[in-house]
């Protein structure tokens, strides 16, 4: 026993205190883990950009239609409820305006025209069962595949999330339904089991560069994984944006553009998959979990074969109470903060498009067709994008050795943050760090052996 306990002390030391900076290890693993951030990010606020235009093509606001367009489609021309309380207009109360509106704006308009203007009118919880299905979905994907990655290995468990939001991603774009309502349930199904390939990701993702990284180089290379996270967001916006131009003006281009878009969330899983399946398991994982303090020997300090079977060591489940009392307060301490965090960041960023309107950072609903709402709504991500979001995160990359896990969190607190706008730099990357950094030092007493 003592004999594995000293040489898995010296293995685990010696991956520590690596001091190359550039190594081609760790590099490929920010582009394996960082790509998965990136896939997560786009993944989940694509959908923000595209919510409105969906609303516009299945849930018009008939207020905005012609009353003789009403009657040649059937439409009731009196107020209505749905079951679950929302109340649909009477046609064509707002013709009249849309009419002036259009004469002075857009002299020669066509019917189609005025159809493409209408704002949508979807039932509020579609709305929001779109934009937060897939975050539910995160939730249970995170409890599930994080303990799944300890019973199963990170490898499986890694590459099984990123198969999981390809299909799901793909799928999304190819919903379909007898009636709005159809599709729109279709739709929420696969953003559900996108955000439980997304959920797993997350905390596998940041494991296993944190497991990977050195002790001089962990802080900056997952501040660079986590920083990936903007790279979705900021590549979310781009995408968006250029589908919005090859679009306008198409028929059926607003069905085309959100389909599109989703089903574009499989290339970055997609580009790092091949990885994911030839990485190997962490030296950490092989000893700290499965005990196998031979074979990692055996690679890391060329230990003979030999002398690798004799250090076998068969591992027994872990103490929670144990566990819990060691670093129970440390990771409530960082969960709770985290949780505070998350609340203003994905609420800001799911449901952003709102926020953008209320602000007067969009044009009246009315005055825009489908596509050149997400124009407008990819333009001001963009802008916080390029103008904060990753600013903030790479300068935390670039200064969190130097400033520190927790002085890098105090200047965010104090500094005044614009409106729609997360301050660089940003608590957010840096607080990825602090859930690693209780179990940086000396690897943990390995538990009792029974040998054969």
């Amino acid at each position: 026993e003592t004999e594995e306990r000293e040489v898995a002390k010296k293995v685990l030391g010696k991956i520590e205190n690596e001091d190359k900076w550039f190594d081609w290890k760790q590099i490929k693993c920010v582009f394996t883990s960082g790509g998965g951030f990136t896939a997560d990010a786009y993944d989940l606020f694509i959908i923000s950009l595209l919510t409105a235009l969906i609303g516009r093509v299945y849930y018009p606001d008939v207020r905005y239609y012609p009353d003789y367009y009403c009657q040649a489609i059937g439409w009731p021309n009196t107020t209505y409820h749905t079951s679950s309380g929302d109340v649909h207009h009477v046609c064509a109360t707002k013709w009249s305006s849309q009419i002036k509106w259009l004469n002075a704006n857009q002299p020669g308009w066509t019917l189609n025209d005025a159809l493409m203007h209408a704002p949508k009118d979807m039932p509020t919880n579609s709305d929001y069962a779109l934009k937060s299905v897939a975050l539910i979905g995160t939730l249970v994907g995170q409890l599930s595949f994080g303990r799944l990655g300890d019973l199963l290995g990170r490898k499986a468990m890694h590459t099984a999330t990123m198969i999981i939001m390809i299909v799901a991603a793909l799928c999304s774009a190819m919903s379909y339904g007898t009636n709005p309502d159809g599709v729109i349930g279709t739709l929420c199904f696969w953003r559900f089991l996108l955000g439980l390939g997304i959920g797993g990701n997350y905390p596998l993702s940041a494991t296993v560069m944190s497991e990977t990284a050195t002790a001089k180089t962990r802080g900056t290379y997952v501040a660079a994984v986590f920083a990936c996270q903007g790279l979705g967001y900021l590549i979310a916006g781009t995408v968006c944006l250029i589908l919005s131009k090859i679009w306008d003006g198409k028929e059926d281009g607003r069905d085309f553009l959100w389909r599109t878009a989703l089903a574009l969330g499989c290339a970055p899983p997609i580009a790092t998959l091949w990885q994911r399946m030839v990485q190997p398991e962490t030296e950490r994982y092989e000893i700290m979990v499965k005990g196998e303090v031979g074979k990692v020997a055996h690679d890391v300090l060329g230990a003979s074969e030999e002398e690798a079977k004799r250090l076998q060591v068969k591992k027994k489940p872990p103490s929670w109470s144990k566990f819990l009392s060691r670093f129970g307060w440390p990771l409530f301490g960082c969960a709770s903060t985290w949780f505070l965090l998350d609340i203003a960041y994905y609420s800001q960023n799911m449901f952003q498009s709102d926020v953008f309107t209320i602000a007067g950072w969009l044009p009246a609903a009315a005055t825009m067709k489908g596509v050149d709402e997400v124009y407008w709504t990819s333009r001001a991500q963009l802008i916080i994008a390029l103008g904060s979001t990753i600013p903030g995160y790479w300068f935390t990359v670039a200064t969190v050795e130097l400033m520190g896990r927790i002085p890098i969190q105090v200047p965010p607190l104090f500094h005044f943050r614009p409106p729609l706008s997360r301050c660089p730099p940003p608590p957010h990357p840096s607080l990825f760090l602090l859930p690693p950094s209780p179990f940086e030092p000396a690897p943990l007493p390995l538990p009792k052996v029974n040998h054969p």
